[in-house]
């Protein structure tokens, strides 16, 4: 008997079932040791004092696995287990420490691996063992060792110098800060417009087209006025018409990186969900192995390709590709493909399905001929100048190739068809004349870049060599767990654009509404996020730099390549490493000191940063005022302080006057502005200032307020009433809102009894404080 060892319990089955009757296939779980954390010693695993050794240990909930595979072992001797971990670094570091704990000697014990669970692929890999690959261990050892010194060395001086509990890690660490570079870019991003012209124009035809002017836009209104008013008036013409074909190549097979982009844009998943989908497909045979950087297929999988393209798309439709793997391309030398390419669906669930059928179309449509295309460029003139010149372009799919099988994914908020783009009937031909129906300039702002959703983010770090794709989902998982970032929406920023037309002889002015640096389901940076990456950033740049961070990972690949050395990387990266934990001790003051720093004075009053229960606060003249979460109170500067005391004071909450002889006070809270009068709370409008606001004006907004609260009654029962606003149908005591189900009919509604309108406000008042403090 034989003893085959996998990592997870869910291929014993179906490899048994492959291997026959000669082998028994247990899995170790996973990893079955760990580096160890000794609280009493301050050891973490890592051995400072000698070379930098790493110290592991079983893990607690490993112990009755490797007592199985021990007894297992014993059973059939070491001459007849086969290490059959995952094709990657973190597998031949699993097989490394299965030789450790089961009295296996690496440099005989077989090493077998596979890129995909079929019948063909696990017998090849019986019949041609070979040995473990010490150097790709070493290269895990490598980024196991760097990654638990920057986690273990720095967190403590995150906790020490802004909050206890903070942690800091060397990939995760750099993934946060790209996400805030990223919001302080939009929130930095200066309101700036061009004005562009675009000339509408007919046909001798009556058909009409856009075309946009090629020239520089204007920069100013009065520029684009001026222009308008001197060519509104000339007559155009087409000066050349030119007609090309365009070629549209697919894109190639997916590796992790692409898979996990895609998986996001097209099926709306998680990178985790995706990660962990396509696990369940290589463990049930349906896909290779999903830890790749390649993008190629191999030459037999190239074959089985060209045949079901012929069967399903007809003869003249394959066409065999090959593209140029990335630099330092490692782990699987296959992209993710299907293992049957005849199973055109696959998957136990809906969503595996779904994802299976991804991953089928993407590596069919790899292997067809390309999408064909005429292009058709009109460019035209206002009178005799054929200098400025304007453009409309149009695009008709001649040959549809590999777009039969697949079509990429956008990103949300992509740009799709160009807007001027033009469909006609009938051909226009050079020097034909043409009508002018229309110009006009329209007042165009600069967009700020997208925030980062999770396709984005995985896309800009694997483009910037940070971390492996392997690791993007749990790396995700970590800052997300860590509360460093969030997903959410913002409303952003509504500015007002001018349109200038000239049309029959006659220029008018209208306006556009716009909203800039506005997302929806987008990667945020929380206050703790920013807070910890601001301070990273001052006292470990090093560590934040993403040319560093890409830089590691190009030293782990010499490892593995046998060019470089574990001990010529690691003591060298800590020696560094606690040089600049030296110096963060020094510039940066623990949390007890601030308690006593002065930051300056303001109004010839000392500033003091001190910090109590409710967190961080400056205090000034016997006054406190709260420092805001996610501002660095340790590098608070005295024209910070002095502009933080000064907003407090303008949002501060303020009587105002009085209204049917109770006060009314206006404040600024999280979600806006608010009046408050006899103990109830209403909203001022978006936009209004709460230091602007006069008693009248406040008086005004609550008699709205109650206005619209008097239509949206419905009903009464004795002290409830039920009503109806823009959210749906509610009853209320007075102090809060309980929604009724979706699918309550207003007329069922107003029907409710009181004693059914009383459990309706005990449930909702037990659910918000239960749920009270929660995201």
């Amino acid at each position: 008997m034989k003893l085959i060892i996998v990592e997870s319990p869910n291929k014993i089955k179906k490899i048994k079932g492959y291997a026959g009757p000669d082998y028994e296939v247990a899995a170790s779980v996973g990893h079955i040791r760990d580096l160890v954390v000794d609280k009493e010693t301050g050891s973490i695993g890592v051995d400072r004092e000698h070379g930098h050794a790493l110290i592991y240990g079983i893990s607690p909930d490993k112990k009755d696995v490797v007592a199985n595979l021990r007894a297992k072992t014993k059973a059939v001797g070491p001459g007849n287990v086969y290490l059959a971990t995952d094709p990657d670094r973190e597998g031949e570091a699993i097989s490394w420490h299965l030789c450790q704990v089961l009295g296996l000697d690496p440099r005989t014990t077989k090493r077998v691996t596979f890129q995909e669970i079929t019948e063909k692929a696990i017998k090849a890999a019986l019949a041609a063992p070979r040995l473990i690959d010490i150097p790709l261990v070493h290269a895990q050892e490598g980024r196991r060792a760097v990654d638990r010194l920057v986690g273990f060395t720095v967190s403590p001086v995150l906790s020490r110098k802004i909050a206890q509990g903070l942690s800091a890690g060397r990939v995760q660490s750099v993934a946060v800060r790209l996400i805030v570079e990223r919001e302080r870019e939009i929130q930095q991003f200066a309101d700036r417009f061009t004005v562009p012209v675009v000339a509408t124009v007919q046909t001798a035809h009556g058909e009409q087209f856009k075309a946009r002017r090629t020239a520089e836009p204007f920069t100013t209104l009065a520029e684009g006025q001026a222009y308008l008013q001197q060519v509104g008036r000339s007559s155009f013409g087409v000066v050349s018409v030119e007609k090309k074909p365009v070629e549209r190549q697919p894109q190639p097979a997916f590796s992790t990186s692409t898979l996990q982009q895609e998986g996001v844009k097209k099926l709306k998943f998680k990178v985790q969900k995706v990660s962990d989908l396509a696990q369940k497909l290589f463990e049930e045979g349906h896909i290779t192995y999903i830890r790749t950087d390649s993008v190629n297929l191999g030459e037999e999988a190239t074959q089985q390709a060209e045949v079901q393209i012929t069967a399903q798309f007809g003869a003249g439709q394959f066409q065999a590709r090959q593209t140029k793997n990335k630099d330092g391309a490692q782990e699987a030398h296959e992209a993710i493909r299907p293992t049957h390419w005849e199973n055109s669906t696959a998957g136990d669930t809906p969503d595996e399905q779904a994802l299976y059928r991804l991953i089928y179309t993407r590596a069919v449509a790899s292997q067809m001929v390309s999408a064909q295309y005429d292009q058709t460029t009109i460019t035209l003139a206002p009178g005799a100048d054929a200098a400025d010149t304007y453009t409309s372009s149009t695009r008709v799919l001649t040959q549809i190739g590999y777009l039969a099988a697949y079509q990429e994914g956008e990103d949300e908020g992509e740009e799709g068809a160009d807007e001027d783009e033009t469909t006609l009937k009938n051909p226009v031909e050079e020097g034909e004349a043409l009508t002018l129906v229309k110009l006009e300039a329209r007042q165009s702002y600069a967009r700020p870049a997208k925030r980062y959703n999770e396709a984005t983010i995985v896309a800009d770090l694997e483009k910037r060599g940070i971390g492996r794709p392997s690791t993007y989902a749990s790396i995700l998982k970590t800052i997300f767990a860590r509360q460093y970032i969030d997903t959410g929406s913002v409303a952003g920023k509504k500015l007002t654009s001018q349109v200038l037309t000239w049309q029959n002889g006659q220029l008018t002015t209208s306006t556009k509404n716009e909203t800039l640096g506005a997302d929806k389901d987008k990667l945020l940076p929380t206050a703790t996020g920013t807070q910890v990456t601001e301070f990273l950033e001052l006292n470990f740049p090093k560590i934040m730099d993403y040319k560093f961070t890409a830089g590691c990972e190009a030293i782990f690949d010499k490892i593995a390549a046998g060019t470089q050395t574990y001990q010529q990387f690691v003591p060298m990266f800590d020696k560094n490493l606690l040089d600049w934990v030296a110096k963060a001790n020094e510039i940066t003051p623990d949390r007890a000191e601030l308690q006593k720093r002065l930051v300056g004075q303001f109004e010839g009053t000392e500033m003091l940063i001190g910090s109590g229960k409710n967190g961080p606060y400056i205090l000034h003249a016997e006054k406190y005022y709260n420092i805001p979460e996610g501002t660095n109170h340790a590098t608070l500067s005295e024209a910070q302080a002095q502009a933080l005391i000064t907003q407090r004071r303008q949002t501060a909450p303020r009587e105002v006057g009085q209204h049917q002889g109770k006060p009314v006070v206006v404040g600024q809270g999280p979600k806006g502005v608010y009046i408050k009068w006899n103990e109830k709370y209403f909203n001022a409008p978006e936009g209004t200032a709460a230091a602007e606001i006069t008693s009248v004006q406040a008086v005004g907004f609550i008699t709205k307020a109650q206005e619209q609260a008097a239509k949206d009654v419905l009903a009464t029962v004795g002290k409830y009433t039920i009503g109806k606003n823009e959210w749906g149908l509610y009853v209320s005591d007075g102090e809060v809102k309980a929604k009724f189900k979706p699918g309550v009919t207003e007329d069922e509604a107003k029907a409710t009894d009181a004693a059914t309108c009383a459990e309706m406000i005990k449930s909702y008042k037990a659910w918000k404080k239960k749920n009270a403090g929660k995201k």
